[in-house]
């Protein structure tokens, strides 16, 4: 007995491809933290339309931030410098009671300018399995 062919369900299609994005919103010199760069990829997808009716999904941050991983270990983006960040919330104290200004430190990043033309930026998984 053949199994009728169906439409494949689930899955995960991203709105504007990370790669690409990122290289363009960091090429010209700009810095930005891995959350702030999450927050604008995010407002940028929920600004296209969807076809039918239902909600737009994003990626979570966590797997944004490990695509941003993938960027630094093939060389794509890259650490510029270390800000202290500010206490997130008001519970935010070592043991001793003093607060710890140290909790919520941000990496910047920015695109590598001799890399911006690199093929990887639109493939950065096939670069870093290396198939």
């Amino acid at each position: 007995m053949a199994v009728p062919m169906r439409k494949p369900t689930g899955g995960f299609n991203k709105p504007v491809q990370w790669g690409p994005w990122i290289n363009d919103t960091l090429s010209d010199g700009r810095q930005s933290h891995g959350y702030e760069l999450y927050r604008q990829y995010k407002q940028h997808c929920l600004s296209f339309p969807l076809r039918r009716g239902g909600k737009r999904r994003t990626c979570s941050e966590s797997t944004f931030r490990h695509y941003l991983y993938v960027l630094r270990e093939l060389g794509l983006v890259e650490y510029v410098r270390d800000a202290a960040g500010d206490i997130q919330t008001s519970t935010a104290h070592g043991k001793d009671g003093n607060p710890t200004p140290d909790l919520a430190a941000r990496n910047y990043l920015h695109a590598v300018m001799g890399r911006l033309g690199d093929a990887a930026w639109g493939d950065p998984w096939t670069a870093y399995r290396g198939y």
